[in-house]
């Protein structure tokens, strides 16, 4: 079994390190949800607030308590509640998702493709070309006329055009 998606991340300015968890990454693609290890729970952080003010825990001895810290809270009672809430926001954000890439399509006049829910080809990761936002297969699921994953903003590789 494969290691899951964790980085123990700093900010620059303050030196507060928050555990970032790929498979739960908050509520919408302006939050993201982290583990705070001054506050010992999970809280938002917005990405305006992280972006370029966070870099990577250098310290391995660091990394390894607060990860393993994490991954034990995940078990308690307030971390599977946790995980309840990030279920469900998942669920929401693929929901909105489906929704703006059936859109898209309705938009255009054309039928409205299957979207792949879990790929069978290999875990995938890029951005959106539209939003610039960060896409994971794993995450949300990909169109079966295009093969791309599909961004929350609903766009997929059907209308991409090389400018």
């Amino acid at each position: 079994m494969s290691n899951p998606p964790i980085h123990v991340l700093f900010f620059k300015m303050t030196g507060a390190l928050f555990v970032y968890d790929e498979r739960y990454p908050g509520p919408s693609q302006e939050v993201i949800s982290g583990f705070s290890e001054a506050l010992r729970k999970t809280r938002f952080y917005s990405k305006e607030h992280v972006a370029g003010k966070v870099s990577r825990c250098r310290d391995r001895e660091k990394e390894i308590e607060l990860t393993t810290y994490y991954l034990n809270w995940m078990k308690t009672p307030e971390g599977q509640e946790y995980l309840r809430e990030a279920a469900s926001w998942k669920d929401a954000r693929i929901s909105q998702a489906f929704t703006r890439h059936a859109k898209g399509f309705e938009r255009k006049g054309i039928s409205v493709p299957e979207v792949i829910r879990c790929s069978p080809k290999r875990r995938r990761t890029t951005h959106c070309y539209e939003c610039k936002y960060h896409l994971d297969n794993a995450i949300t699921p990909e169109c079966s006329s295009c093969g791309w994953i599909i961004c929350e903003c609903g766009a997929c590789g059907c209308f991409f055009t090389n400018a």
